[in-house]
């Protein structure tokens, strides 16, 4: 599955509500993937519920220009990386997502607690970042999964990064890869 799906886009997926089906209508949703085991299945699968809106690419997302043209994301998920990179290249990315995202956007970020539990540094990271916290929740699970939820309270960066957000050793294809975020209207990252 790729990391990013407009959360608005999974409902309709889970349990075919109209209601929630009519109010992604009006939203682009791009997710981006390297492996096309997860890619492929995933874009089938929202197409196949008719959610044509949903775009899934097969590209490396730790390049900004993979998704540039659906910036900014009003909607950002960072979920399945910050468990598997290194503090240094999630820093790099709580602050990346500054030029990701549109005025207000809203980031949804995952993490594990295990020692050493970094999230207490990540949601200072996404303070410093411009980004106030609307929830953390600390899920008692056997892998002590976390979920973060900032939105954007500065004005968003005018130009992308053109670094790579991500380290080379998840380049293999093996790996999920950071996702690009979702507009709800048409306009650009160009625009801004």
């Amino acid at each position: 599955m790729p990391t990013s799906l407009h959360v608005r886009a999974l409902r309709p997926i889970a349990d075919g509500n109209q209601s929630c089906r009519r109010a992604v209508s009006g939203s682009q949703s791009v997710g981006v993937e390297a492996d096309v085991r997860n890619a492929g299945p995933v874009g089938q699968a929202a197409a196949g519920q008719g959610l044509f809106q949903v775009e899934v690419r097969q590209a490396d997302a730790s390049l900004a220009a993979s998704f540039a043209d659906a910036l900014p994301a009003d909607v950002l998920l960072l979920c399945g990386i910050f468990g598997n990179v290194n503090d240094r290249d999630i820093r790099r990315t709580v602050q990346a997502a500054l030029a990701l995202c549109g005025a207000g956007a809203t980031v949804i970020w995952t993490r594990h607690r295990r020692p050493p539990d970094l999230t207490p540094q990540i949601r200072a990271w996404f303070a410093e970042s411009g980004f106030d916290e609307v929830a953390f929740d600390a899920l008692e699970t056997s892998v002590l999964t976390s979920v973060g939820v900032n939105r954007l309270c500065d004005a968003p960066a005018d130009t992308l990064p053109s670094h790579r957000l991500l380290p080379s050793a998840l380049h293999d294809g093996t790996k999920r890869q950071m996702g690009a975020g979702l507009r709800a209207s048409s306009s650009r990252f160009s625009s801004r």
